[in-house]
């Protein structure tokens, strides 16, 4: 990122309200009502976790969606046959193999042309973590990132 010059960078309340949305999505801060701070402080400590490493990680994790869109986001675009072949060929066979209905496909056109585009962006990102590989220029200071570099298959989902 530094060698794009790109911001890598996020304002305190970026990630302040970040961490709080994320608090609502958790499904075990249910049992420790983390929308308090007493109850964030509760969750943290019982997976040995602390608010500041915590932050910090959630800071980094911004700052590279951040530079991934960025660098890959801006020149893709989704058309509406794309969306419809998606819809057709793999939101419905999906759900009818559960034994579900698919909803109409403008109800869900919003949310398959974010799948696409995700899928488009990993592969720019994927394509360009590999030209790098080969250049050696890519180091990965922090292990924590190593995994996920890996490639991971997408599931339809809405």
């Amino acid at each position: 990122m530094e060698q794009q010059q790109q911001p890598t960078t996020t304002s305190i309340e970026e990630v302040q309200k970040s961490l709080a949305e994320l608090r609502k999505q958790i499904p075990a801060c249910v049992h420790f009502d983390c929308e308090t701070p007493q109850g964030w402080s509760a969750f943290l400590r019982s997976n040995n976790l602390n608010g500041e490493e915590v932050e910090q990680r959630w800071s980094q994790r911004i700052a590279i969606l951040n530079f991934i869109d960025l660098r890959f986001q801006s020149g893709i675009r989704i058309s509406q046959e794309q969306i419809a072949a998606y819809y057709q060929k793999i939101l419905v066979p999906a759900l009818a193999q559960k034994g579900e209905k698919a909803p109409p496909l403008p109800e869900v056109s919003k949310r398959i042309q974010e799948i696409l585009l995700q899928q488009q962006v990993s592969g720019l990102f994927q394509d360009w973590v590999s030209s790098l590989r080969d250049q050696g220029n890519v180091q990965i200071v922090d292990p924590a990132y190593a995994a996920d570099l890996e490639p991971k298959p997408l599931e339809p989902s809405l």
